[in-house]
């Protein structure tokens, strides 16, 4: 159970926007949880230059990959695959026709396979420059034609120096960590934690990349039942309550 975190701060890490969105989610759950926004990164978006061929099938696990498809003016009306449920809204709130893996790559792999065939299909992936797993070409393996588009990074963001002293000092009890890349910036902006600190992470991924920078004795990790926003709003919930 997380020690004083009811009466300690959260940060959030994600890029600003994002941060805003979830919240809005927690707090619709409990208004009394205290937020304070720590972005890790921004986001850069590249310019797409052609639109995907005509009966192509769109892939995303990130819906930064759709922001750059509408910054650059690229509006698909055809199927898209995501990865999790807030992809998919953005998908088909610029009008593609989204299903939702509601889970991790593996889940969108089979969410693929269910609903196509590497005969019929081929598929255009639209990416960051950084992934933590190789989807592309786990899908060739299974034979699928993947087509791969980098069109966005993250640039990183430093934290200043009053932010790192309420995170070593304990006035900030605990971060959320939606990504391996998040924690990994996390440890490069902060290298020294107070015995305690609460890491609400969204998957075994992600908390086993934060004891890769941390003794044991300074985290006390919880890990999402699903990686999705719904579960890491229960989970800060609940421990919250206890």
């Amino acid at each position: 159970m997380a020690q004083d975190f009811s009466n300690k701060t959260l940060l959030l890490t994600r890029p600003m926007e994002d941060c805003f969105r979830f919240a809005n989610c927690l707090h619709s759950v409990n208004a009394k949880i205290k937020l304070i926004y720590g972005p890790l990164f921004e986001i850069k978006h590249f310019p797409i230059i052609e639109p995907p061929s005509r009966g192509k099938k769109l892939i995303f696990t990130s819906k930064n990959a759709i922001a750059s498809l509408s910054n650059s003016e690229i509006f698909y009306k055809g199927d898209a695959f995501c990865v999790g449920s807030e992809t998919a809204l953005k998908a088909r709130e610029v009008g593609m026709n989204s299903v939702n893996a509601d889970g991790n790559v593996i889940d969108l792999i089979k969410l693929i396979k269910r609903f196509s065939s590497p005969e019929k299909d081929s598929f255009v992936y639209y990416r960051g420059k950084e992934v933590s797993c190789d989807l592309a070409l786990k899908l060739r393996n299974l034979k699928y034609s993947v087509e791969e588009v980098i069109c966005y990074t993250k640039n990183q963001i430093s934290y200043d120096s009053i932010l790192k002293r309420d995170l070593s000092g304990g006035v900030i009890r605990g971060a959320v960590f939606f990504s391996k890349n998040s924690a990994v910036l996390f440890s490069k902006n902060v290298i020294s934690l107070p015995q305690g600190f609460n890491c609400f992470c969204i998957s075994k991924g992600v908390s086993d990349t934060l004891k890769k920078f941390y003794h044991a004795d300074q985290l006390i990790i919880m890990t999402a039942k699903k990686p999705t926003a719904n579960s890491m709003v229960n989970l800060i919930n609940q421990e919250f309550l206890n």
